[in-house]
């Protein structure tokens, strides 16, 4: 367990800490921001083990990533403009940030397909939707067109060796996408406008996974 009663921050915070492992000791650790966009490393002691400054504050959650695939672990997560990964040790990982043309609206997606750690990173900036690999490149051959702005950050299920990336935009349309970002499926009922919260359940089969 952590008490952040132990720990004393720079200034307030706002954003709720999100919980990361050590991959040297398996402990739990948190890595929260403060509202001066300081982003801390407390251990589970409470300990500050780094502060690094950035620039503006974090959109939607942290994700932990083995980039190198060799068993040690990054942090990756989007702000309004920039796409961030950092190592234990609060250091930028090389080429990153990397900027965005435009302001993300939505949490980072982080893809792992074959659990094999080729990670892709799915960008939501108002009606898009980007696809870069772990490195800040972005991927050829995603072939996402936009109908509406994305409301819900995608999900993934995978049914009999098939991916079914599935989310909802602004009019209640429910889109479901391969790898490409191309229709798998193509819904007609829709949820009411504005929708922002659902879960999706998978099955043994697709008719009876659903949302």
């Amino acid at each position: 367990n952590i008490s952040l009663k132990e720990v004393k921050l720079d200034t307030s915070y706002s954003t709720c800490p999100s919980v990361v492992k050590n991959h040297y000791t398996k402990e739990k650790e948190l890595l929260i921001q403060d509202d001066k966009n300081t982003l801390y490393l407390i251990n589970n002691v409470g300990k500050i083990i780094w502060k690094k400054e950035l620039t503006e504050s974090i959109v939607g959650s942290i994700h932990q990533v083995d980039r190198y695939k060799n068993d040690k672990l990054q942090y990756t997560f989007v702000t309004k403009n920039k796409i961030h990964q950092i190592d234990r040790k609060g250091r930028d990982v090389s080429g990153f940030p990397v900027e965005l043309k435009a302001p993300v609206t939505k949490g980072l997606v982080v893809l792992d397909y074959d659990t094999n750690r080729s990670y892709r990173m799915l960008v939501i900036q108002g009606k898009n939707i980007h696809n870069f690999s772990i490195d800040g490149q972005i991927i050829k051959g995603w072939d996402f067109k936009a109908n509406d702005v994305v409301a819900v950050e995608p999900t993934l299920i995978q049914i009999n060796n098939k991916d079914y990336i599935v989310f909802s935009d602004k009019s209640g349309l429910v889109r479901v996408l391969n790898r490409k970002g191309e229709d798998r499926i193509k819904l007609t009922n829709k949820f009411p406008s504005e929708t922002t919260n659902y879960s999706v359940w998978k099955n043994n089969a697709l008719s009876n996974s659903g949302i």
